[in-house]
């Protein structure tokens, strides 16, 4: 039985095709369906199928790309995309990356069943029987190496196929290298994707003509579109000198003749073919470093030793400043900030690539809060937030994660403005006098007298708009700002009891344990712990 896996967004579709045809008539059983791109991806690059049916336009990666990455893995797979449109420049693209067929939503149960029955003729058909094509050997062969640097091919199998795939394995030292091509910091439509792929085949081409007589090793194209180099050298030691000067032509041809911009990377040498995958480890993990480095840069495994340490701390960012901008909406001003934080970071001396996803996460939790605040957005702690986390730690520039950051603050900023378009003036008013003077004493009867409203009405127009008690309201805003007091200062809890408004510190610790739900010391012995 061949295997056959679905992907489609949406979740009636899946459960349709489950029940639409008879899938043990044409020889085949559904091994796996996911509802993304990436999620397909994962389970594919685990448990390969000989079949994917996929739809066009999904979340996190369409149909187009995941098709493009599990050619790299599995050449031999067949593909049917689904689309509910009839657009060229998707089925151009399908055609040329070999898809078996493109059909229009709803599905025409005797045009899937004809396009099954065909391509379940060509696996038969391609069991041995056909010669491979120069694109289908390259495939394969990038498919081998691939498994060889990330430890997933028995030594045996790489040495029985390694004479056919002109893979040397006698060399007594391996190093390997990671040229990745910097995208630009958007590429959201299909010919800025186009022209991103066709950058990324130009220089894996560039960097296949590199391997010559001088420079012992091969070359290859991995998953996500990078170009891997394992140099060998049996001399004992590898020829880093030869090696480095070769990679810096290659990164000054590549920006000359191309446009492209490069970071490279070099893990360490590594004894026998075996523990090259420690190699390739190192170096991709050196590619974090994207995140600090500008492009242009090449880092070797070494430079690590001699890099000072940053301690991995947090920054000390003023997000009382960052929530007024926010409940200001000077949007240029919110973005101006962020990249004031980050211009700031890259100062640090031995500044890490996690503090950077790490002060990132933190903004994205304080925008999120300080909605959270004004009733509008969610509990961070619940799993709304967890795709924003997974996305910043897969950006590789800074450039990237920065205009994401944007995103989601110029996304908070439009919700506080349809917030306000609900609320009536006079509690837009109080509201914003509330952040602005939240440490005052704040009374129904002062804030009244202030904006010309009666303060017995205004107390039940407050609780109507927010759904709170004022006094509630005013004791939870507090609260919040103490509470971040505690996780992003050093300032002692009675200090800042009186910086968060309240005058009477025992008051304060008994509203903190009401709405935090732990007194400030164990808040902060919390954090430190973790």
């Amino acid at each position: 039985m061949y295997k056959v896996f679905l992907v489609d967004d949406e979740p009636f579709i899946l459960k349709g095709l489950y029940t639409i045809i008879d899938w043990n008539e044409y020889g085949l059983e559904i091994a796996g369906q996911a509802t993304n791109g990436l999620e397909a991806l994962e389970q594919l690059e685990k448990k390969p199928a000989d079949i994917v049916i996929a739809d066009i336009t999904m979340p996190k990666m369409d149909g187009l790309e995941l098709i493009r990455r599990l050619k790299r893995i599995n050449p031999t797979t067949k593909f049917i995309i689904l689309s509910g449109y009839n657009e060229f420049d998707f089925v151009k693209t399908g055609i040329e990356l070999g898809i078996e067929n493109y059909l229009l939503k709803p599905v025409n149960v005797q045009e899937l069943g004809a396009t099954l029955t065909s391509t379940v003729q060509k696996l038969e058909d391609s069991a041995g029987k056909m010669p491979l094509t120069k694109k289908d050997f390259n495939i394969l062969r990038d498919n081998i190496l691939y498994r060889w640097v990330t430890h997933n091919i028995d030594p045996l199998e790489l040495k029985e196929r390694s004479p056919f795939l002109q893979i040397g394995l006698e060399y007594s030292d391996y190093t390997v290298a990671i040229i990745n091509v910097i995208r630009e910091e958007t590429e959201d439509d299909a010919s800025s994707r186009f022209n991103s792929e066709e950058k990324l085949g130009q220089t894996y081409n560039r960097c296949l003509a590199m391997i010559d007589g001088t420079v012992a090793g091969v070359c290859f194209c991995d998953p996500q579109g990078e170009s891997i180099f394992i140099f060998g050298e049996s001399a004992g030691l590898l020829n880093q000198s030869n090696i480095d000067v070769k990679l810096a032509q290659l990164q000054e041809d590549l920006k000359q003749t191309l446009k492209v911009d490069t970071f490279i990377t070099i893990g360490d040498s590594q004894k026998s073919f075996y523990n090259v995958y420690q190699s390739y480890e190192h170096a991709k993990k050196l590619q974090e470093y994207l995140l600090v480095y500008s492009s242009g840069k090449t880092l070797r495994f070494d430079d690590l030793k001699t890099l000072p340490a940053d301690g991995d701390a947090s920054p000390a960012i003023d997000y009382e400043t960052f929530s007024k901008l926010l409940l200001s909406k000077s949007q240029g001003e919110v973005f101006a900030f962020i990249d004031q934080v980050f211009e700031t970071l890259l100062k640090r001396e031995g500044i890490q690539p996690s503090t950077i996803q790490n002060c990132a996460v933190e903004i994205v939790l304080h925008i999120y809060e300080t909605l959270s605040n004004l009733e509008i957005g969610c509990n961070p702690a619940t799993n709304d937030y967890r795709e924003f986390f997974f996305f910043i730690f897969q950006f590789r520039t800074l450039g990237q994660l920065k205009n994401y950051l944007k995103n989601i603050a110029a996304s908070a900023i439009n919700r506080f403005s349809s917030e306000d378009q609900k609320k009536s003036p006079v509690i837009k008013q109080v509201l914003n006098y509330i952040n602005l003077h939240y440490q005052d004493e704040l009374s129904l009867k002062m804030l009244g007298s202030m904006f010309n409203v009666n303060s017995t009405y205004l107390g039940q127009l407050f609780q109507k708009e927010t759904g709170y008690l004022f006094s509630d309201y005013v004791n939870r805003f507090k609260i919040e700002k103490a509470r971040q007091m505690l996780l992003n200062t050093n300032l002692r809890a009675i200090e800042i009891s009186k910086k968060s408004g309240f005058s009477d510190p025992n008051y304060f610790f008994k509203q903190f344990k009401k709405y935090v739900g732990v007194s400030p010391t164990e808040l902060r012995n919390f954090k430190k712990s973790e």
